[in-house]
């Protein structure tokens, strides 16, 4: 009885802490300060601020440059495979996946969009897309752009027709 009520006590603690975490990360993300993990095409600088890698930067441009003149995820990931152009991690090994990754993500554009995730049970810690069950916050021109905004666009709206025509 005394380990029931020991464990009910630390599941209510959790509780807690989950919903504290999930206050401090929407008031960091409304005052403007967002976390912003490994990106290809960008490092951080002491500040946490990204700033463009231009190696990287040449490659996601190459990337877009592809897509937008009619290659395939699959041959875009080997070509790039091919010519031993280096992933973030460094891997010289590229797939389509991370070709659609690289194109589906704003901040290659100068914008960050917060909150594409969450996490809606603090038991499974198991993360859910965010279809508009939280507030998302996107801040345009937050950091020095790789691509132009009209070409992310339009590799963007290619993308989602072409996932359209296929279903």
């Amino acid at each position: 009885m005394i380990l029931t009520i020991l464990a009910s006590v630390a599941e209510e603690e959790s509780h807690s802490k989950s919903i504290i975490m999930n206050w401090s990360i929407d008031r960091r993300f409304s005052r403007g300060l967002f976390l912003t993990p490994a990106l290809l095409g960008y490092d951080q600088n002491e500040d946490g601020n990204l700033v463009v890698n231009e190696s990287e930067a040449q490659t996601v441009r190459v990337i877009y440059y592809l897509y937008l003149n009619g290659f395939s995820y699959t041959e875009i990931a080997e070509l790039l495979t091919e010519y031993g152009r280096k992933t973030k991690l460094g891997n010289t090994e590229w797939n389509p996946g991370t070709i659609v990754g690289v194109i589906a993500n704003e901040r290659h554009c100068g914008d960050v969009l917060a909150r594409k995730t969450f996490t809606p049970n603090f038991l499974t810690h198991k993360s859910k897309k965010n279809n508009n069950d939280r507030t998302q916050y996107r801040q345009r021109d937050h950091h020095e752009a790789i691509v132009s905004r009209e070409v992310y666009n339009a590799a963007n709206h290619l993308r989602a027709s072409c996932n359209y025509t296929k279903k």
